[in-house]
């Protein structure tokens, strides 16, 4: 298991998610996103995703299948102890040698649920039988330990199904062992993130520049609620110095809509901005229920610079929490110009942050009226002493109209912040 296996650039991996919750779609998957974002830095890409469900010709059809056209397999899910989880069975079984007991694993299990008061069952001891013809993969913050095996020049990686487990034995083992056992290229590429100019119309901007390409550099077009990610990709036989020549035309043949060049969401572009200049942030939500502050908490060090978040669903919060006068409400209605307005002022009394954002609007799907539809929502930003109410009409079930008022309201921010 020591002879390096050298392939050449732009490797192509195989990814197989096993469980019939997802087939059902009652969980999501998210393993393969994760894990294609850490192996495009090693020049590995996923030709095929596919989902199958936990049953042992499935599994053995998906691995014939995959052995011969892949070097790299990912396995992920059934995994665990109980009679649904087949995958361990059906692998030992595939790769043949029998079971072993891996001591490591079992200690570690026994730590485990020492630190719960409780003692190891025998279904849970079972978790540290593997099969002889694996490498144990260790799962140092779960019981179900990874499997790294190896067939016809090619290596079939099993991992548990639980994403913050996948994440840590890649971290852990499986990074470095890839490093290791290839002789790997990784591409060079870039990506910046544009807001609120559709996918359509940046093309149409871009078309001079693209036309100008050669045939070693690709540009690709990656959106999602009003963003679209560029990526500029090197492929082969091209030097370095002339494609960093090309990114920096690819940004100056952009305008406004251009908000981060290091590939940032814009939740991450208005952390950074936050962060870097220690502007505090509060936010005051109606008809988003506390899905912006929600957003804001998941970034990486926002304690710094976000005090506190209030959700006003009410009229009568809007008036005990933020100061909404009765008659504004009565007169003029909770989703109104007015209404945003007192939000936001009652909100910079309240925290005393530099920013602000407020929401107020119907979600749907009920709710509207004939001056006031479905989608209608007014967003208040505050930045120091300026404040801009903006009326949007956004479209979609309510998951979506969350999503894109949390896209508009930080695109107002940024552009309050660029024209300090």
């Amino acid at each position: 298991m020591s002879t390096q296996i050298v392939v050449n650039l732009n490797m192509h991996a195989l990814y197989i998610g096993i469980g019939d919750e997802l087939l059902l779609g009652q969980t999501i998957e998210t393993n393969s996103n994760y894990l294609a974002l850490q192996l495009k830095n090693l020049g590995i890409e996923f030709k095929t995703k596919i989902c199958i469900s936990d049953d042992k010709t499935a599994i053995t059809d998906a691995l014939e299948n995959g052995l011969t056209n892949f070097k790299l397999i990912f396995i992920t899910g059934g995994l665990g102890p109980t009679k649904d989880d087949k995958t361990k069975i059906v692998l030992e079984d595939y790769f043949g040698g029998g079971w072993r007991r891996d001591s490591d694993v079992e200690k570690h299990l026994e730590k485990i649920f020492a630190s719960k008061g409780k003692s190891l069952s025998d279904i849970n001891r079972h978790q540290a039988n593997l099969p002889n013809n694996c490498e144990t993969l260790f799962n140092p913050v779960g019981t179900a330990p990874g499997m790294w095996f190896e067939k016809n020049n090619s290596i079939i990686i099993s991992l548990p199904g639980v994403p913050y487990e996948v994440r840590s034995i890649w971290e852990n083992s499986i990074l470095t062992k890839l490093s290791e056992r290839f002789n790997l290229t990784p591409k060079i590429y870039k990506t910046l993130t544009t807001m609120m100019k559709p996918e359509s119309q940046i093309s149409e901007d871009l078309n001079y520049f693209e036309s100008k390409l050669p045939p070693q550099i690709t540009l690709a077009y990656l959106p999602n609620y009003h963003t679209v990610k560029l990526r500029l990709t090197l492929l082969e036989n091209y030097s370095e110095e002339s494609f960093n020549v090309y990114w920096q035309d690819l940004i100056s043949s952009l305008g406004p809509e251009l908000i981060s060049t290091e590939g940032l969401s814009p939740i991450e572009t208005l952390t950074q901005y936050l962060l870097m200049n220690n502007w505090k942030i509060s936010t005051a939500e109606s008809c988003t229920g506390g899905y912006i502050a929600n957003e804001l908490v998941k970034q990486p060090g926002i304690s710094k610079v976000f005090p506190g978040s209030l959700v006003t669903y009410s009229n009568e919060s809007k008036n005990h929490l933020l100061g909404v006068s009765n008659d504004s409400l009565n007169k003029y209605g909770a989703v109104s110009e007015i209404v945003a307005t007192e939000m936001i002022q009652g909100l910079k009394n309240r925290f005393k942050t530099e920013c602000s954002i407020v929401t107020t609007g119907i979600a749907g799907p009920s709710g509207g009226t004939e001056n006031k539809s479905v989608g209608s929502i007014y967003i208040g930003t505050r930045f120091n002493d300026k404040i801009e109410i903006k009326y949007y009409k956004l479209r979609g079930d309510r998951k979506e109209f969350m999503k894109r008022a949390l896209q508009h309201a930080i695109y107002q921010l940024i552009e309050m912040f660029r024209r300090i």
